[in-house]
Formats: C-alpha cells, sequence, structure tokens
C-alpha cells in the first residue's frame, strides 16, 4: 500500500495534470534574465511565514504544526534527492554550486496549510485538505533581485482510511501544488528529466518520508482519549 500511494506521488510530482488550477504570476518572469541558460537550481529552506491553518481543533494545532515542519524539511529534501533520481537537465541543491555560471534560487513559502475536515471528507467534494506555496524566483549573484514571483494552490482528500488521514492529504496537496510551480520552471526554463528513472530511483526514500510524515498521527490517539474523558 505504502509503495503504490508514493508511486501515485511521484506521478502528481513530475507530471503536469490538466485538472490542476496551475500557477498565478504575481511577477512576470524578468525578460532581462536569461531563463535558458540556467545552469544550477538552488532550494532554500521552506518558510511557513504568516501561514493560514484554517479552522483547526485546539487539541489538534500541535500536529498539525509538527507536520507542517516535517514537509516543509521533506519537500526540500525530495526536490533536491528527485533531480538526481530523475536525472533534471538542470540539476537541483541545497546550495549555490561555487561553479555555477547562471544559477537560479527557488525561495519557497507555505501561505496555506488547511487540514481540512477529516469527517466531512467522507462525503464526496467536502473537507478537503488545502494547501497554497508561493514561490520567489531569486538571482543569487544578486540576491535582492526577485526574477519572478508565482503562487500555486491545491486540494486533495482521500488515502489509507475513509477520507484520509491529514498527514496523507495535507502531503498530497503538498505535492500537487509543486506540480504547477514545475511545470512552470519547465516552461521558463527548459528543465527536462526522466520520469521513469524519477519513480525506480525515489520510491525508497518517498516511502521513508511517508512514513515520517504519518508518525505524527499518534499524537490523535491521545487527544481521542482526551474527549472520550
Amino acid at each position: 500500500m505504502k509503495k503504490r500511494t508514493f508511486i501515485v506521488a511521484v506521478v502528481l510530482f513530475f507530471v503536469s495534470i490538466a485538472a490542476y488550477a496551475g500557477v498565478k504570476e504575481i511577477k512576470k518572469a524578468d525578460k532581462n534574465f536569461d531563463f535558458k541558460s540556467v545552469d544550477a537550481i538552488a532550494v532554500a529552506p521552506v518558510t511557513s511565514e504568516n501561514v493560514d491553518f484554517g479552522k483547526v481543533d485546539s487539541d489538534r494545532m500541535p500536529k498539525i504544526k509538527a507536520l507542517l515542519e516535517k514537509m516543509k524539511k521533506n519537500m526540500r529534501d525530495s526536490m533536491i534527492e528527485g533531480s538526481k533520481g530523475a536525472k533534471t537537465t538542470i540539476p537541483f541543491s541545497a546550495d549555490v554550486p561555487k561553479k555555477a555560471k547562471h544559477p537560479l534560487l527557488l525561495k519557497y513559502n507555505i501561505d496555506q496549510f488547511d487540514n481540512g475536515n477529516a469527517v466531512a471528507r467522507l462525503v464526496p467534494f467536502a473537507g478537503k485538505a488545502k494547501v497554497t506555496i508561493t514561490v520567489k524566483f531569486i538571482d543569487p549573484k544578486n540576491k535582492k533581485t526577485e526574477l519572478a514571483i508565482v503562487s500555486a494552490s491545491a486540494k486533495a482528500k482521500g488515502g489509507i482510511v475513509g477520507g484520509g488521514l491529514d498527514s496523507e492529504v495535507l502531503w498530497t496537496a503538498v505535492n500537487m501544488a509543486n506540480v504547477d510551480i514545475y511545470r512552470y520552471l519547465k516552461k521558463i526554463t527548459g528543465l527536462d528529466y526522466s520520469f521513469v528513472s524519477g519513480v525506480v530511483h525515489g520510491v525508497k526514500p518517498g516511502i521513508k518520508r511517508e512514513a515520517d510524515v504519518m508518525k505524527e498521527e499518534k499524537q490523535e490517539a491521545g487527544i481521542m482519549k482526551k474527549k472520550v474523558k
């Protein structure tokens, strides 16, 4: 089950799905910057400044915040490690390579991290998790220069249990939103990759990250005990 779930996540991550909302260009790509010449992409640590959690039960907030912190790290790690496995034509890294002649820096911020409603998710079209991500494209040689700013959103439900655990639906929504960021990145830079290689090399680390995120669900047991009392 876990392996199948992750393969679906990889497909969502690398393949553009027409049903997605697409990116919203907050600032259009700077025409004076040659995006097609980018030879390295650095991904800064993901932030969550002024994040909107939606309506979360106060008892569940610690779990949601813990999920957010894990997903911020796991998303960044997935992008960097996934680049190697998928053999992207432009390598991804945590830091800007010194030898890069025309690097690009991506700064991700999770603006919305709404887990929706687990009970409502049992009803069709209701209770979905909602995630919104904003990404700033920076010229690392002049960090004050924002070359482009885009935003992408996604909603998700379903998983191993009816409606889906918070960890499942939020992680899926994060990846779905990032699909559109990748689609935009591919459009402006010409980024390409091997889908098959990405799936083959991504299963093992992907299962590990999924399990890491789902560990936070153990907090639900304590929450339910409190409510029963």
